[in-house]
């Protein structure tokens, strides 16, 4: 349910499910981490979905699930120092989850630590040879050194892929070539389905005025990726100093993530 993009159908009908789960047996873990899943990705009641995360963990040390999700929750707040752990943990208990492979190198890559995500990338090529996510992080790796040609060559094939592809427009952007990317955001069909890619897109090339009408889209939506649009992605100035982020954030109780620790990556 986390990762779905379209949850409307789905969480109101996991609220019941756990709940009755909980009458039932509370001392059963997965019950607790469906909670978790509802809100932290559904209601964004990140305090309640820490306590869920918390008793989930005690009740079943080895449920990978929880620490990859509660690295995730701890993400939005920006604090790698905690969500990494959790994420090699889970990656520990769940060794041939791609997934949570390909999502810690993601949160190395975020946290700077550009050693640990070629790591990462080389365990989730040996499950997957023909990954395109890894090319992902392979490019963003050269990006934060500088390297923004050898990057867009790298994320080249990607551009293709029909789930990813907007990420080569990100890292067009990204290496200034803002024109280009603006031609990749132009040609997405302006529907739900492609929020996320429009708000990757204008994220990074800096369309303050389109993404703020996206991100209202993807709050009414309830996207479950949507905290993670405020705190986590955006990069570029004219985002960051646009006072309608902090108006976002602080509707979620992020205001003072935005206001003090600012991305690294």
């Amino acid at each position: 349910l986390g990762h779905s993009p379209f949850p409307e159908r789905m969480y109101p009908s996991s609220r019941l499910a756990s709940r009755r789960a909980l009458e039932l047996d509370d001392t059963l873990a997965e019950a607790h981490l469906s909670v978790v899943m509802l809100k932290l990705y559904y209601e964004w009641d990140f305090r309640a979905a820490e306590d869920a995360f918390v008793r989930a963990i005690e009740l079943n040390p080895n449920l990978a699930a929880a620490y990859y999700h509660y690295g995730w929750l701890n993400e939005i707040y920006r604090r790698s120092d905690l969500a990494i752990p959790l994420a090699e943990k889970a990656a520990e208990l769940d060794p041939l989850s791609i997934s949570m492979q390909q999502f810690l190198g993601s949160q190395y890559w975020a946290a700077g630590e550009f050693d640990k995500v070629q790591q990462a990338i080389e365990v989730t090529l040996q499950l997957d040879p023909g990954n395109s996510f890894v090319r992902l992080l392979e490019a963003r790796i050269l990006a934060g050194q500088g390297r923004f040609e050898e990057a867009i060559e790298v994320s080249a094939p990607v551009s293709s892929d029909p789930q990813l592809g907007y990420e080569y427009g990100v890292m067009l952007a990204r290496a200034g070539r803002v024109e280009e990317a603006q031609a990749i955001l132009d040609k997405l069909d302006k529907t739900p389905r492609n929020v996320t890619p429009i708000l990757r897109l204008t994220a990074e090339i800096g369309d303050a005025d389109l993404f703020f009408e996206w991100l209202a889209r993807a709050r009414e939506m309830h996207l479950p990726f949507y905290p993670w649009f405020i705190t986590w992605f955006p990069t570029h100035e004219a985002i960051l100093q646009d006072p309608r982020l902090l108006e976002f954030a602080t509707e979620l109780g992020l205001e003072e993530v935005v206001k003090e620790n600012p991305p690294r990556y």
